[in-house]
C-alpha cells in the first residue's frame, strides 16, 4: 500500500515538473512561488492520504482479529457442549447397562417354597404324583395344584 502511494507521489510531482518545464519561462517571481505552493499543497494532502490508508489498514486488521476471535469462541463453546452431551449420552448409557444387569440378575419367576421347589424337582425326575406325595407326605391333590401353578406360570 505504501508503495502505491510513493510511486502516485513521484507520478505527481514528474508530471508537476514536465508541465513546469513545458509551457513557457514564468514571467515573474509570483508565478514560481504559486507552482511551489501547489505542489506543496499536493505533497501535503498525499501525506494525509497516506495517514488515512494506514488508520483503515489497521481498523481492518483488528476487525479481522475480532473475527478470528469470535470464530474461535464459537468453536471452543461448540467443543464444551459436543463435549457435555457426550458426556450426558454416557451416562446415560451407563445408567440403562446397569438397569438391565439388575433385570438380568432379578428372577423373573417368583420365590418358590422349598417344597414346592422339592415337587417340581421330582416331577422333572419324571416321578408319579403318587410318588411325589408319598415322598414328601403330601396329598395328590396338593402336588396337583403344585404342579398345574408352576407349569402355567412357566409356559
Amino acid at each position: 500500500m505504501a508503495s502505491t502511494t510513493t510511486v502516485l507521489l513521484i507520478l505527481g510531482l514528474m508530471f508537476l515538473l514536465l508541465g513546469w518545464f513545458w509551457q513557457k519561462e514564468p514571467k515573474n517571481e509570483e508565478e514560481r512561488l504559486v507552482v511551489l505552493r501547489s505542489l506543496a499543497n499536493h505533497k501535503h494532502e498525499l501525506a494525509q492520504l497516506e495517514e488515512r490508508l494506514k488508520s483503515l489498514e489497521m481498523y481492518t486488521i483488528q476487525a479481522q482479529a475480532a473475527k478470528l476471535e469470535e470464530a474461535a469462541s464459537l468453536q471452543h463453546t461448540a467443543r464444551i457442549e459436543q463435549i457435555t452431551r457426550n458426556k450426558q449420552v454416557d451416562s446415560v448409557r451407563e445408567k440403562n447397562a446397569r438397569i438391565q444387569n439388575i433385570k438380568k440378575d432379578e428372577p423373573n419367576q417368583k420365590v418358590v417354597s422349598d417344597r414346592c421347589q422339592r415337587v417340581l424337582d421330582l416331577a422333572k425326575q419324571g416321578l408319579t404324583n403318587s410318588e411325589i406325595a408319598a415322598n414328601l407326605s403330601l396329598s395328590q391333590d396338593a402336588i396337583g395344584m403344585i404342579l398345574k401353578t408352576y407349569r402355567r406360570e412357566s409356559r
